[in-house]
């Protein structure tokens, strides 16, 4: 196959999208809600919550944390052959978060009803802007390297709720790390198959550039985009969110850098980071 032409590339995709929209309706019925990008998987993924509850739920930091871990590493790889990125989420995992029983506002019930209140907003899917620099400039493992450190600094009392907390954030991460490295094992094991020298070297740039972003903080747009993508993904399955602020603010830096080397091999990256103080480790 020749190299493809960037509309080629975003025509493959479309058509992908199509089919997976197709498959959705015929598998999950009419939907009249947005569409969250999540792709169709019908074989079953070997994950099943470990509850904490006597409801069969999941609830608290630690709990939902494990779980999440559990379920990021059972995930699938997907990799779309004419994508510049790995990675796509499939459904949020059963039985985990959500309000104890004791918790919800049930003597608010007959309320909602009688003002016919579909959506109260009451543990309704989150919204937010979070502040996407600071994932940008620490990466994954600088993420985990502060949830260590401020954990060490503050010593919190085994089984407290800030034990806890520390704890949650730790497996959420580290699962992350570990979804991150199997789609870096899968495009390489894509590529060694690959007739195709274009696609083999996508996969190729894939799994080189999803091996460095376990751990650093990206150094290029496409690895930028690439930890936006790994985190739209985690953000959707939690709570079908995306909020991800003035990307092309965020991102400038990294387009201003790259434009930089224009001309440079694509093997040969230039170390960049946002310097943001008040995230400093």
């Amino acid at each position: 196959m020749h190299q493809p032409t960037y509309q080629q590339r975003i025509d493959a995709l479309r058509q992908t999208k199509i089919e997976h929209t197709a498959i959705k309706r015929r598998v999950e019925g009419f939907r009249d809600s947005d569409d969250k990008g999540n792709i169709p998987w019908l074989e079953p993924i070997p994950f099943k919550a470990v509850p904490n509850h006597a409801s069969g739920g999941s609830y608290g930091a630690r709990s939902i944390g494990a779980n999440f871990r559990a379920w990021l590493e059972a995930h699938p790889a997907y990799i779309h052959p004419m994508s510049a990125l790995a990675g796509a989420w499939i459904s949020a995992p059963l039985g985990v978060g959500g309000w104890r029983p004791e918790d919800r506002p049930v003597h608010l019930y007959p309320l909602h009803k009688k003002y016919n209140l579909q959506f109260t907003g009451i543990g309704a899917q989150n919204h937010l802007g979070p502040d996407l620099r600071i994932g940008l400039t620490l990466g994954w493992g600088g993420l985990l390297k502060k949830i260590h450190t401020y954990r060490d600094l503050n010593q919190p009392a085994p089984g407290s709720e800030m034990a806890d907390f520390y704890a949650g954030e730790e497996d959420m991460v580290i699962g992350i790390q570990h979804w991150i490295a199997h789609h870096v094992d899968a495009a390489r094991a894509q590529a060694s198959i690959e007739t195709d020298p274009f696609i083999r070297q996508n996969l190729i740039e894939i799994a080189d550039m999803n091996a460095w972003l376990v751990e650093h903080p990206p150094r290029t747009l496409r690895e930028a985009c690439q930890l936006l993508a790994w985190f739209q993904s985690v953000d959707s399955m939690w709570a079908t969110a995306g909020a991800m602020g003035q990307l092309d603010e965020l991102l400038r830096p990294y387009y201003e850098a790259d434009r930089a080397i224009v001309g440079a091999s694509s093997s040969t990256f230039r170390p960049f980071n946002v310097h943001l103080d008040d995230y400093d480790e």
